[in-house]
């Protein structure tokens, strides 16, 4: 009868397993936390880099069809107070004589300036629905310049961001909504004038 060989003996370390199985945990969790951690960045970067890439594809929304220089009777612009800036708010209206800050007609042409950018509002594509991405692009409440359109019964507020990769656009938030929009015209650079040069004409450099 054929006797069986004796198999040598395999010393498994169960504990060197154990414990390499719960640091292969640990780094996975880990790993998946920085990856959501910095998943708003790199989809940030990615959208900007297509949008600078291929510019930004107007389309009509409809959303500023109601307001131009015609419809509209009050401008507000409230802009963010920060360590930075500290600019005073203004509301413009119309009045029988024209557009007045306080009972003081504005500079004709800062608001044939500002009436043109108005006329000339275009949302373009969709950048960001996530509200983590608002502080970085400008738009949040604490960074954004608020600025709210009244035209009769009609009212529309929006947040001004900062200018984009794009020439000529900024970032752009409709009020009580996440999503961020590129915008082509020259409003941001309209609104971003002093409260008391509103009223004061350009003054021209020999």
């Amino acid at each position: 009868m054929l006797r069986m060989r004796h198999l040598p003996k395999i010393n498994i370390n169960i504990s060197f397993f154990k414990k390499n199985k719960i640091l292969a945990v640990l780094l996975g969790i880990f790993i998946l936390l920085v990856l959501i951690a910095i998943y708003p960045a790199i989809e940030l970067k990615l959208t900007k880099k297509s949008i600078s890439e291929k510019g930004s594809k107007n389309f009509s929304s409809g959303v500023f069809g109601k307001f131009n220089r015609d419809t509209l009777d009050e401008i507000t612009i409230k802009y963010p107070q920060t360590e930075k800036s500290s600019q005073e708010s203004l509301t413009m209206k119309k009045s029988a004589s024209g557009w007045v800050i306080e009972d003081v007609a504005v500079d004709q042409t800062k608001l044939n300036r500002f009436m043109d950018a108005i006329d000339t509002l275009s949302l373009g594509d969709l950048l960001s629905k996530n509200p983590k991405n608002h502080m970085e692009l400008g738009v949040s409440d604490a960074l954004g310049t608020f600025v709210t359109f009244r035209a009769g019964s009609d009212s529309l507020t929006f947040v001004v961001g900062i200018p984009s990769a794009v020439t000529g656009s900024f970032y752009v938030r409709l009020a009580n909504s996440n999503d961020v929009y590129l915008m082509t015209s020259n409003l941001r650079n309209s609104i971003i004038i002093p409260k008391a040069d509103w009223t004061k004409p350009d003054e021209i450099v020999p």
